[in-house]
This record gives structure tokens, sequence and C-alpha cells, in this order.
């Protein structure tokens, strides 16, 4: 049945002489009220469909040029769960269905943490601080969403590393979209001379 219609599509595109389709469509991310900078990725699964991806914006619309043809579509957000939308053809213009993404709690944070912690939006949901005798290094461009009055403290015999830089920084701020305004901030106990904090607006 695939290789049918996959033979139906080329001989369309063969006739019409078409080259290319408008498809666009919403994704959401649940909770929030900034939906922008999912990927989403249409990946060719017929010979006249040519792999592509576009960013949704702070509305979560995206809209995107394609080559006719059948496409796997699917929708990436660091922090959330993957969705898929199989054997999508696209032979006209085409809306698609909208997509929410739901947040992935493997990405919750509390208590005591160390090692790497790598580049997504992290959800913290009780006080956080770093394990006594270990190092906590943070990459670029990582976001912490504290979804209460939690505390981030860094305290005796402890190392926070973190990687920002000004035009890719490390962001601390109540999680807006959960209705939270206030969280209670970064805590240095037993600070050496050493220490250095440089924060960028």
């Amino acid at each position: 049945m695939r290789s049918i219609t996959i033979f139906l599509i080329t001989l369309f595109w063969m006739v019409t002489a078409a080259n290319a389709v408008l498809v666009n469509g919403y994704c959401y991310l649940a909770g929030e009220q900034d939906h922008d900078d999912t990927t989403i990725l249409f990946e060719a699964a017929s010979p006249t469909a040519e792999t592509d991806s576009v960013h949704s914006d702070m509305s979560g619309f995206y809209e995107i040029e394609l080559a006719i043809g059948i496409y796997d579509v699917l929708y990436l957000h660091s922090g959330y769960f993957e969705e898929h939308l199989f054997d999508q053809v696209f032979l006209d213009h085409f809306t698609l269905s909208d997509v929410t993404l739901q947040f992935n709690p493997a990405y919750e944070l509390s208590g005591p943490i160390f090692g790497n912690l790598p580049k997504a939006i992290y959800h913290v949901v009780d006080d956080l601080s770093v394990y006594e005798g270990r190092w906590l290094r943070i990459e670029a461009g990582t976001e912490f969403r504290f979804c209460g009055p939690y505390s981030f403290t860094i305290g005796e015999d402890q190392r926070l590393e973190c990687e920002g830089t000004e035009y890719d920084s490390i962001r601390f701020l109540p999680y807006y979209g959960g209705g939270i305004t206030e969280w209670g901030g970064i805590i240095f106990t037993h600070s050496g001379d050493d220490d250095e904090l440089r924060t960028y607006p």
C-alpha cells in the first residue's frame, strides 16, 4: 500500500511539475505562555520528499516550504517528551493539527546534585544544593525554573562552575508559566577569596 502511495505521489509530481507546498501548524508547550524554539523536523519518507526543519515562534506557530511527498514529522524541545506524526502526505498546502508537548519529569531537580548538568530547561521542585565535597558544572544555555520559594545553596567544600556567556547565559527564574513569581535565590555560604559570580542582564 505504501509503495502504491509513493508511486501516485511521484506521478502527481511529474504531471503537475509542482515543486513545493507550504505546511504550517501550532506546537504548544504544556503550562507555558512562551512556546518558541521547538524544532519541527520533517523527515523524508518518499523519493520526492526532502528532509528539512523549522522552529516555532513565541505563539507556537511554524510554517515551512517543503517538496511534495511523504514525511515523518517530529516535534522536539529540550525538557519535553517528543511527539511524532508518521506518514504525512503533503501534495498541497496543508495545516497540521495542533500539538502540545508535555514536560518530561526526568528534567525535574531537587536536593543535592553534582556532576555535569547539560543544557536543558529544568523545573526545580524543592531546595537545591551541591553534594558535600563534590562539584557541579552547568552548561551554557541552561535554564532553571523554580516551581516555588526554593533556593539554591552552595556551601563549604562545594564547587559550582557555570559556563554561561553574555550571549548564551544560564538563567535562574521563577516558573512564570506555573503562576510562580518569586523564588528563594542563590545562597553562598563559606565563600572563598577565589569565588567569582559574573552576571549578565
